[in-house]
C-alpha cells in the first residue's frame, strides 16, 4: 500500500474507533440525564447510525487493504469513495440531531447537559473525519470523479 493511501486508511480507521468510542460514550451516559423520550430516540439512532458507519468503514477498510495487495487503484478509489460517503452520511446525521438539540437547549437549562454531551462527542468524531476526509485530498483527483 502506497505511503498516502496508507496515511488515509490510518485516519479512517481512527475516525472509524471515534465514532464508536463516542457512541458507547454517549449511550453509557444517556441514561443519567432527564430529557424528552423524543430526544432520547433521536440520539440513541444517532448511536445507532455511527456503530453502523464504523462497521461499514472498517469493512472497505478491510476491503481497501485486500485490493491495495492484489488490484490496480480503479478498485481503491472506490473504496476511498464509499468511505468517503460514510464520513458524509456520519455529518449529516450529527447534524440532524446536535443543531436542534442546540436550539432546544438554549431555552432549557436541563436539555444543556444533553447537548453537552452529544456535541463534545460529535466534534471528536467530525474532527477525526476532517483528519480522513485530508488524507483523501492528498490521494489526489482519482477518487474525486467517482463524488
Amino acid at each position: 500500500m502506497n505511503p498516502e493511501l496508507l496515511a488515509f486508511a490510518t485516519t479512517a480507521r481512527e475516525c472509524a474507533m471515534q465514532m464508536m468510542l463516542n457512541a458507547a460514550y454517549i449511550q453509557r451516559e444517556l441514561s443519567t440525564l432527564e430529557m424528552p423520550g423524543d430526544i432520547r430516540g433521536k440520539i440513541e439512532s444517532l448511536c445507532e447510525s455511527l456503530i453502523g458507519n464504523k462497521h461499514d468503514i472498517m469493512t472497505e477498510l478491510f476491503e481497501l487493504q485486500e485490493s491495495a495487495t492484489t488490484s490496480g487503484a480503479g478498485s481503491n478509489s472506490s473504496r476511498v469513495h464509499r468511505i468517503i460517503e460514510c464520513l458524509a452520511d456520519a455529518r449529516g446525521v450529527i447534524d440532524g440531531v446536535v443543531r436542534p438539540l442546540q436550539a432546544m437547549a438554549g431555552g432549557n437549562f436541563e436539555l444543556f447537559g444533553t447537548f453537552l454531551l452529544v456535541s463534545e462527542s460529535a466534534i471528536n468524531i467530525l474532527s477525526a473525519c476532517g483528519a480522513a476526509e485530508d488524507a483523501a485530498d492528498s490521494l489526489g483527483g482519482a477518487w474525486e470523479g467517482q463524488l
